[in-house]
């Protein structure tokens, strides 16, 4: 994105508001990717129904999980449409493979359950606050390897002062 918006990276430039909100244009598409993640075309007559009932030809990924590349893994679609997804690799291998070790924490992916890290370097702060789940942040203190111990809900409470860690994140 510095490539397209320059060193302060910001749409201070009124072309970048119109190309930002242009389907077409890298800059659309890279927001896209910073704020929802990445989001793929499903093969040939792959689809499901989202919660609303809505019919996807699309799916985000787990780009985080590095165990496998298939379908099946990375493809977050409700667990009934999962038997439905291809087995093999989705081609180019998108997940990320950055070479940076520090840590990196991000959101928009309506989680639900008891918050815990995805792997030692990534955390999801999003548990469906906004449908009742609770507000999650991670008390993050330069630690290479994250923890779940240090996930906090919306009394900003740490998981380990809790008395009850299973209710802390119920989505209700």
């Amino acid at each position: 994105m510095r490539a397209i918006l320059g060193e302060r990276v910001s749409l201070s430039d009124p072309q970048h508001v119109v190309d930002a909100f242009s389907r077409n244009r890298e800059l659309h598409r890279l927001i896209e990717i910073t704020t929802k993640g990445i989001e793929i075309d499903l093969p040939d007559s792959v689809n499901f129904n989202d919660s609303y009932g809505v019919n996807r030809r699309t799916a985000r990924l787990r780009w985080w999980h590095q165990d496998s590349n298939a379908y099946q893994d990375l493809c977050i679609v409700p667990s009934a449409s999962v038997p439905h997804l291809p087995t093999t690799p989705i081609v180019p291998d998108l997940r990320e493979h950055d070479e940076d070790d520090r840590p990196i924490f991000f959101g928009h992916y309506w989680l639900t359950g008891t918050p815990m890290v995805l792997s030692e370097r990534h955390a999801c702060v999003d548990h469906s606050a906004g449908a009742g789940g609770a507000l999650v942040c991670y008390r993050f203190n330069g630690e290479r390897s994250l923890s779940d111990n240090a996930f906090v809900d919306d009394t900003f409470e740490s998981r380990h002062s809790l008395a009850q860690p299973a209710a802390m994140c119920s989505s209700g």
